[in-house]
């Protein structure tokens, strides 16, 4: 009897650690799973915060883009913008003194050739250009004539000054008589000893590259 009832102890006690033994492997099992869940979680959320910055960084990227090509954009001149810019040159002239004379305008496609390399091999590759070109004529002093160049020489857009041709009138008269009433618009030639002031004329030839 007493043999038998320490077997079934020993049983007892054998299944005992069994199931202990189990619900620990399930505790654990699941601890275990909650821990990768909860790492699963963890790197959702820093690939979504990583994501955020991302996106954040790229917004601010585009955002400087933006700023930069609207600032690239406005370095070149628009083709709706060709006569906005004629009256422009026509006011600064003014303002500057000076009569102003529109010779020609014109715009030009010109395509050029720029050098490629791929592979070791070189090649080039054609673009197309279009350039508004202007060619005009002031008459007034010197120094007016000198403070227009400037003007030009600093507009904001991608120009070229092609040429400038500046000459003094030989006979003041044959292009400004003697102005004596001062109007709106109008000019006054000073007398000075020894007659008029010395008039001088301005060629300039000009292009503008066109976005």
């Amino acid at each position: 009897m007493k043999i038998i009832s320490i077997k079934k102890i020993i049983s007892v006690l054998i299944l005992v650690v069994i199931g202990v033994l189990a619900g620990y492997y399930f505790f654990f099992s699941l601890i275990r799973e909650k821990n990768e869940e909860a790492s699963a979680l963890s790197q959702q959320i820093t690939e979504y915060a990583n994501r955020e910055s991302m996106l954040k960084n790229i917004d601010r990227t585009l955002e400087q883009l933006g700023d930069g090509i609207q600032k690239v954009s406005a370095y070149f001149l628009q083709k709706e913008d060709v006569v906005l810019f004629i009256e422009t040159i026509e006011g600064a002239a003014s303002k500057s003194g000076l009569t102003i004379s529109i010779n020609s305008v014109g715009i030009d496609e010109q395509i050029q050739k720029t050098p490629k390399q791929k592979n070791g091999t070189s090649s080039s590759v054609m673009a197309s250009k279009e350039t508004f070109s202007l060619r005009a004529q002031v008459r007034g002093a010197w120094s007016d004539i000198m403070h227009f160049t400037t003007y030009i020489e600093n507009l904001p857009y991608h120009l070229n000054i092609r040429r400038v041709t500046v000459y003094r009138v030989s006979s003041p008269a044959l292009f400004f008589p003697p102005v004596v009433v001062v109007g709106e618009g109008e000019r006054a030639v000073p007398d000075v000893p020894g007659g008029l002031v010395p008039l001088w004329n301005g060629v300039f030839e000009i292009e503008v590259t066109i976005l």
